[in-house]
């Protein structure tokens, strides 16, 4: 039987932590300003921020074992004291007709014909992930299924599209933005959240345009 360690963040736990993200970096902040001097304010700041982030990080990983023995793949997580992820019946190999994976590395989905079983393995703590994603890949070659990307996901139900189009017009407004307070109140007075737009999220929003335009 072989067996497969996988390191999950499912997508939508993700997001919630996205969204928790900087209410606990303020909830923190405003917690060590409440309870202690401001000068040693972080004696309560530093420490809830870590034990909280720790939390969220702990709410969306998850590990998960997938065990194959010839037919079928059995899903196992291994327990957590809270926040477990639920239980994935098993799939017959033969049964798969799509798995999307995004970047060559990053399993998001296995589809059968009558359930979609959602993924999402860890791109920092890989473990097994590449060999079960070529298991995968060699697998269902062999079956007659397909691999294919969440684009493609997305321009088959018809959103790809409208998503290009969206992410075009976040692009040039956030440009026009910056330029425009930049020009009408100076560019040393741009917030630094801007630049934090700029050099950090400006790039990965030019990256799923031009991953959107090649489909």
């Amino acid at each position: 039987m072989k067996s497969y360690e996988l390191t999950i963040f499912n997508q939508s736990r993700v997001i919630t932590v996205v969204f928790l993200f900087p209410v606990i970096l303020l909830g923190s902040l405003f917690a060590g300003l409440e309870l202690m001097p401001k000068s040693y304010f972080w004696i309560v700041s530093i420490p809830m921020f870590a034990g909280l982030s720790g939390l969220i990080y702990y709410f969306a990983k998850g590990d998960l074992i997938v065990d194959f023995d010839d037919e079928t793949l059995l899903f196992n997580w291994k327990k957590k004291l809270i926040f477990n992820y639920d239980a994935i019946e098993p799939i017959p190999v033969k049964d798969i007709k799509t798995v999307v994976i995004d970047q060559g590395e990053l399993l998001r989905k296995i589809i059968t014909s009558d359930r979609e079983v959602k993924i999402s393995n860890g791109k920092l703590l890989m473990k097994d992930s590449q060999k079960f994603i070529a298991f995968l890949r060699s697998s269902i070659s062999q079956n007659g299924g397909r691999v294919i990307d969440s684009w493609d996901v997305w321009q088959e139900k018809g959103y790809l599209k409208w998503a290009l189009k969206i992410n075009t017009v976040i692009i040039i407004s956030i440009v026009g933005i910056i330029v425009a307070f930049g020009v009408i109140k100076g560019f040393d007075k741009i917030p630094p959240a801007s630049f934090f737009m700029l050099v950090f999220l400006l790039p990965q929003i030019l990256l799923y345009q031009r991953q959107m335009k090649e489909k």
